[in-house]
């Protein structure tokens, strides 16, 4: 995000520190990968030690824009990920999803995790529906995030991860 300023160039970055600078080069350079495969994610600006400076993204996270343009955006972009990279998302805590213009970015991607993509739809499906909003909200992002996201997959083992990540939401939040 930049600023006017008549004499400087003045713009939001995203300054993320992580364990080591190997962890650091590591994330950046699986930014990197996704970026020039057309998955939307921050442009990394800079690694310094163990440092990232990453582009920053305004806009809502998972939680805060459920609706069905981002259900449908969220899909997609897991999509254009699985393709890009042979992986699952693994870590698909809402927090990790940018709602911004219409689109959903990516961010964290400090651990690689392979692994079905039902793995993923049901831990989503999962966080959604535990999630605390308006029911009827709610139940119809969750409706719209089924739709999309169990196009072409198992769908009983979508719902093995989705009552598996049920208990382990049950056993982190009481």
């Amino acid at each position: 995000m930049r600023f006017k300023s008549k004499r400087n160039q003045v713009e939001l970055v995203v300054r993320k520190t992580v364990a080591t600078l190997e962890a650091a080069n590591s994330e950046a350079d699986f930014l990197r990968k996704l970026a020039a495969n057309g998955v939307a994610v921050p442009e990394v600006l800079d690694v310094r030690e163990n440092v990232l400076y990453l582009q920053y993204i305004e806009g809502p996270t998972l939680p805060d824009f459920f609706c069905d343009e981002a259900a449908e955006s969220l899909s997609t972009w897991l999509k254009d990920f699985y393709n890009a990279t042979g992986e699952i998302r693994g870590d698909v805590n809402g927090r990790n999803f940018i709602f911004s213009g219409g689109k959903c970015y990516g961010v964290d991607f400090e651990e690689h995790v392979y692994g079905a993509k039902e793995e993923d739809a049901g831990k989503l499906l999962a966080f959604a529906s535990t999630y605390s909003l308006p029911e009827e909200k709610r139940e119809r992002f969750v409706s719209v995030l089924r739709k999309f996201l169990t196009e072409g997959l198992d769908i009983v083992q979508v719902e093995h991860f989705y009552e598996k990540e049920l208990e382990a939401i049950k056993k982190r939040r009481f």
